[in-house]
């Protein structure tokens, strides 16, 4: 289905290209033709953009197809730029793409070029022709100087660029229409002025010198791009070959000057460039202008004292998702406008860096703000509504600061580490504000990188498993076993199951490595510990997935464990919170035999009332709480939690059991399983 929506779209931008190539231009060939000549470099067009490696060669060649298959109206280049950008920044299947905004302009970029250069090879080209005409003609001037005459009038006079002839003193002769129009001049004015008053004196020095220096060096071509003065004094980029006209004796007796208008075309690859260095949306320097403008500023040997700023836009989300997400890009643009009102007076370049995310380059001078106050200004500008209709919207922003003498740094280490502080402020909620702390991110940067190659060391199999043992408490006979990750890190040594959980969720490894350790342990527990329970705790996001009871079928499947020999448990907040599938995934595994239990109970009554609903078997207190209630020696409240549990269905197991006085309390108290560190810690399997 999906594919089938991305084909329709490519057909739809096909459609709209071979109208622009219909109505810019006369194409000589059917409707049909044209429609199936363009949808096969849509084609080509969306395929590179999706490759791992983009290619610049594609666009240029389909740049230079236009010009070969005579798309050449006035209009049809500018026109077909604005619609692939305009189209291929928001096609569904091109979301996925890293950098895509960048790769569409690269490729807007190439296409123009390629079409550039074609019509400049075709300009050569219509050049010799036209070199080969007049000599021609000249060859024939003897036998019918009245024919020769006829021909070059009509073809001087239809020529589509401009042409000038001189002598060989560098005298202007004559000019087309065509020369003067370029030139700015009406017809009238053509017809008066003359080809030696067209030109103005700066321009006319400037081919007297080309004629010179091809006689001087024997060349019979000169090629080159100009700015011809026109006649209201604006600049006219134009390509200019003047080549030389011999007699049949090989004598020069002219000089003739073709010149082509390319004002659009450079106008638009002006346009090409800007957009290259801003976004498109707001018109902000983007982040590949941003880190130039830094390098620039931190390369100056000076003693600039630079503070940069890193913000992220709280809430833009809701608004997308409430009103639409041409509100959210309305507010965006107001945004924008409102930072660089909050820097007024600054030295300052504001940017969009991508999505929400803005950053700001102050110069310091003595009047530049503290952090806090430059916190409250920009907001104080964010908090104004911006009325649509009848609603009212506004956000606020977090931001992360980082203050140091420019000298020395690396634009895109300052970068990080106003990142690093956004990071932090924002795990204090929204609106907040924090500067960068180099001594905390000394301390974490080693476990981010760590946790940035755990990818890498899942598939070379350096992340392995260990199993900790569930026992009945009276005895402490094993029932059930629960895996842990363990990780040999060549650096950093052991890393533990909790530590290797919590950075799996910082880079969005969780599920994967989930699956990974349900997989692995339901084949450890079936090859190597017959009639053991595997007892897995479900990450959050596991919990709630649709997918999950899938997955577990999926595991029992291939290692062919009964569902008996699976017990999984999920967060109690998680459940009293509802998120996702967590309900129907609870009712779908105890419906398959698999036995169900809640994790991270601490006796709330909120917690309990979740556990009657739930229908699980088992409930494990907090290890905080267990020990806390052995230590207090609370009997009461101990067995008013267990008492409730039974009327509910369920089975209290508590854990971090470390003695046998600990142990002993609990099986007084009727509680038969638990684990901890007395009956053992995670430790490899061997059957």
């Amino acid at each position: 289905m999906q594919m089938q929506e991305w084909r329709r779209d490519r057909d739809d931008l096909a459609e709209q290209w071979t109208v622009i190539a219909s109505t810019t231009t006369y194409v000589p060939k059917s409707r049909r033709e044209v429609r199936d000549l363009i949808g096969d470099k849509v084609d080509l067009l969306i395929d590179g953009l999706l490759a791992d490696e983009f290619n610049l060669a594609v666009p240029t060649a389909i740049g230079e197809a236009m010009v070969h298959l005579r798309f050449i109206g006035q209009f049809s280049l500018q026109q077909t730029v604005e619609l692939l950008g305009s189209t291929l920044l928001g096609l569904d299947e091109l979301r996925g793409v890293p950098d895509l905004q960048d790769r569409v302009l690269s490729l807007l970029g190439a296409l123009a070029t390629g079409y550039t250069e074609a019509q400049r090879q075709d300009v050569f080209t219509q050049q010799e022709r036209m070199k080969t005409t007049l000599l021609y003609a000249k060859q024939q001037a003897e036998r019918s100087r009245h024919t020769l005459q006829v021909r070059f009038r009509e073809f001087f006079a239809a020529a589509p660029l401009g042409v000038l002839i001189a002598d060989v003193r560098g005298n202007f002769l004559e000019a087309n229409f065509k020369m003067a129009e370029i030139l700015g001049y009406d017809r009238q004015q053509w017809q008066s002025r003359g080809a030696a008053n067209l030109l103005h004196p700066t321009d006319a020095e400037y081919l007297r010198a080309g004629y010179q220096r091809m006689m001087s060096v024997g060349k019979h071509r000169l090629r080159d791009q100009h700015n011809l003065i026109r006649a209201d004094e604006e600049q006219s980029w134009a390509y200019v070959v003047s080549s030389v006209l011999s007699a049949a004796d090989g004598t020069p007796e002219y000089f003739m000057t073709i010149v082509e208008d390319s004002t659009d075309l450079q106008l638009l690859q002006n346009r090409i460039n800007a957009l290259s260095l801003h976004d498109s949306l707001t018109g902000l320097t983007n982040r590949q202008a941003f880190i130039s403008s830094v390098d620039k500023v931190i390369g100056r040997a000076d003693d600039t004292v630079v503070t940069l700023a890193v913000l992220d836009i709280d809430g833009l989300t809701v608004v997308n998702d409430g009103y639409g997400q041409p509100y959210g890009d309305r507010l965006l643009q107001v945004i924008a406008n409102r930072l660089l009102a909050a820097v007024t007076g600054e030295k300052a370049t504001v940017a969009r860096l991508g999505g929400d995310e803005f950053a700001i380059l102050i110069e310091d001078s003595p009047n530049t703000p503290g952090f806090e106050d430059l916190a409250e200004l920009i907001n104080t500008e964010l908090e104004e509504p911006v009325w649509f209709g009848d609603a009212g919207l506004a956000l606020s922003t977090s931001i992360g600061f980082v203050r140091k003498p420019a000298k020395g740094q690396l634009a895109g280490e300052l970068v990080r580490e106003a990142h690093i502080a956004l990071r932090a402020a924002e795990c204090a909620g929204k609106r907040q504000w924090g500067v960068y702390d180099p001594v905390a991110d000394a301390d974490r940067r080693p476990r981010w990188r760590l946790a940035a190659g755990m990818p890498g060391a899942l598939e070379n199999g350096e992340i392995g498993l260990r199993y900790e043992p569930l026992v009945q408490l009276a005895d402490g006979e094993v029932v059930a076993i629960r895996p842990h990750f363990h990780w040999e890190h060549p650096e950093f040594g052991c890393v533990g199951g909790n530590e290797c959980a919590e950075m799996a969720e910082w880079i969005g490894l969780t599920l994967p490595l989930s699956r990974y350790l349900l997989s692995e342990g339901c084949r450890a527990v079936q090859e190597l510990s017959p009639e053991r329970v595997l007892a897995f705790r479900l990450p959050d996001a596991m919990a709630a997935e649709p997918d999950l009871v899938r997955c577990v079928h999926q595991a029992l499947s291939e290692t062919e464990l009964p569902p008996y020999r699976l017990a999984l448990s999920l967060g109690v907040n998680v459940y009293c919170a509802r998120r996702g599938d967590v309900d129907d995934n609870m009712r779908a595994l105890r419906d398959i035999g698999v036995y169900t239990g809640l994790a991270g109970f601490t006796g709330g009554l909120d917690q309990l009332a979740a556990v009657a609903e739930s229908g699980c078997h088992s409930v494990r207190l907090t290890d905080e709480s267990a020990q806390w209630l052995y230590e207090a020696r609370d009997v009461s409240m101990a067995e008013a939690i267990i008492n409730r549990l039974r009327k509910a269905g369920a089975q209290l197991m508590v854990g971090g059991v470390d003695s046998k006085e600990q142990a002993s309390w609990w099986t007084e108290l009727g509680v038969v399983h638990g684990c901890g560190p007395l009956f053992g810690l995670p430790a490899p399997l061997n059957g």
